[in-house]
C-alpha cells in the first residue's frame, strides 16, 4: 500500500500480476495511479517504464488480428496503430476490478 495525497492506495506490481519474472529496480520504474470509471476503486500500478501518454479515440481501437495466449489478453481493450506502430490498449476497469 501507499499513501497518495492522503488516500491509502493498494499497489499492484504489473509484472507479478501478469505472471512475469521480476525486473530489477531501475530509475525508470513508475507508479501509475489509476481510478475505475465509476470512481469507486483506485490502485497504483507499478510498471517498468512510461514512454509517453497518448489519447486514443475509442474508434481507433481494433480487435487484435491474431489470438493472444498471454495473461494480459484478458485485460486488453484492443490494439491501436500509433505513428505506424501497434500499441496494446488496456481496459483499466478490467485490470483494476480483477
Amino acid at each position: 500500500v501507499a499513501n497518495v495525497r492522503g488516500d491509502v492506495v493498494s499497489m499492484v506490481d504489473c509484472r507479478a500480476f501478469l505472471g512475469e519474472r521480476p525486473a530489477p529496480h531501475t530509475p525508470d520504474r513508475r507508479l501509475i495511479v489509476a481510478r475505475s470509471a465509476n470512481g469507486e476503486l483506485t490502485a497504483g500500478l507499478l510498471v517498468d517504464r512510461v514512454r509517453g501518454l497518448r489519447s486514443i479515440p475509442p474508434d481507433r481501437v481494433q480487435s487484435p488480428t491474431a489470438p493472444l495466449a498471454a495473461k494480459a489478453a484478458a485485460y486488453m481493450a484492443g490494439v491501436a496503430d500509433v505513428d505506424g506502430r501497434p500499441l496494446v490498449v488496456l481496459a483499466p476497469d478490467r485490470l483494476l476490478l480483477s
